[in-house]
C-alpha cells in the first residue's frame, strides 16, 4: 500500500460525501455503457466462444471507466482500481459466458446475479478508495456537485429505460417459453417499450401521473393479436407488466434525485 503514495498532487481538492458518491455513480454509469449500450448482440456472441470476446468487452469497460474517471485516472491507485476492475468483470463475464449450456431456464436469475456482482465490485471499489485516500492524502478525489451527480443519475436511469429493461423482458419471455423456440429481442419492440417507458416518466416527472399509463397504449394497440391469442398472451402480459414496473420505479428514483435534471 506504501507503494502507492506519491508526491504529486493533481488540482483535484479532497472533499467529502458528494465526490465519493461521484465516483461510484461514475463507475456504475461505466458499468451500465459498457454492459449495454456498447455490448451488441456479436459481441455477446464472441464472449461465448472463447476469452476473445471476453476480453473485447472488459477492454470495452475499462476504457470507458478510465475516461469517466480522466480528471484523476493518472494516480496509480486508480490505475490498481482499473486493473481490478478487469479481473474481477472477466471472471464473473467469463463465468456466466462459459457455463450456459441447458441454462435457459437460468437466464432471468443469471442477470440478476451477474449484475449484483458487478455492483458489488463498484461498491467494494469505491468503499476501498474512501479508505485510501483517508490514509493516503495525496490520493485525489472527484470535484462533484449535486448538480452533476444528479445528471449522471439521468443518464443512468436512460440506459436502464432504453437498453436494460429490453434484455430484463427478453428473459422473462424466454423462461416462459422454456422448451419451445428461444425468443429474441426484436427491434421494433425494443423502441415502442422504449417509448412506453420514457414516456411515462417524462409524465410522471412533470406532475401528470394521471397521463402515465397513455404511452403504453400504442405497443398494446399495435400488439392486439397477439394480446387474442392465448398462446402468446402470457408473454405480452409479462412483458408489459415488466415495462410498467420498471418505469414506475425509475420515476421514483428520479424523483429522489439530488436536482431536477431542469
Amino acid at each position: 500500500m506504501g507503494a502507492l503514495r506519491s508526491n504529486r498532487r493533481g488540482p483535484w481538492p479532497r472533499s467529502g460525501h458528494g465526490e465519493r458518491m461521484s465516483l461510484f455513480l461514475r463507475l456504475l454509469l461505466a458499468h451500465m455503457l459498457g454492459d449495454f449500450v456498447l455490448q451488441p448482440l456479436r459481441l455477446v456472441l464472441m464472449k461465448r466462444k472463447g476469452w476473445l470476446g471476453v476480453l473485447a468487452h472488459v477492454a470495452i469497460v475499462v476504457v470507458v471507466s478510465a475516461l469517466l474517471l480522466w480528471p484523476v485516472v493518472y494516480h496509480r491507485w486508480y490505475w490498481l482500481c482499473l486493473l481490478s476492475l478487469a479481473l474481477c468483470h472477466a471472471m464473473i463475464d467469463g463465468g456466466r459466458a462459459f457455463h450456459r449450456a441447458n441454462s435457459e431456464r437460468w437466464g432471468l436469475l443469471f442477470l440478476f446475479v451477474d449484475q449484483a456482482l458487478h455492483t458489488g465490485v463498484l461498491t467494494a471499489l469505491a468503499a476501498l478508495t474512501r479508505v485510501a485516500q483517508a490514509r493516503y492524502p495525496d490520493i485525489p478525489v472527484l470535484i462533484s456537485s449535486s448538480q452533476s451527480d444528479s445528471l449522471i443519475v439521468y443518464l443512468m436511469a436512460l440506459i436502464f429505460l432504453l437498453w436494460t429493461v429490453p434484455v430484463l423482458e427478453l428473459e422473462a419471455r424466454n423462461v416462459l417459453a422454456l422448451g419451445g423456440e428461444r425468443l429474441a429481442i426484436v427491434a421494433s419492440d425494443r423502441w415502442l417499450g422504449a417509448l412506453e417507458r420514457v414516456g411515462g416518466v417524462a409524465l410522471v416527472l412533470a406532475g401528470f401521473v394521471y397521463l402515465a399509463p397513455l404511452p403504453f397504449l400504442p405497443r398494446i394497440l399495435l400488439q392486439r393479436e397477439g394480446w387474442r391469442d392465448p398462446a402468446t398472451r402470457p408473454y405480452l402480459v409479462v412483458q408489459t407488466a415488466i415495462s410498467l414496473c420498471t418505469g414506475l420505479v425509475t420515476a421514483l428514483v428520479l424523483i429522489k434525485a439530488p436536482v431536477p435534471l431542469l
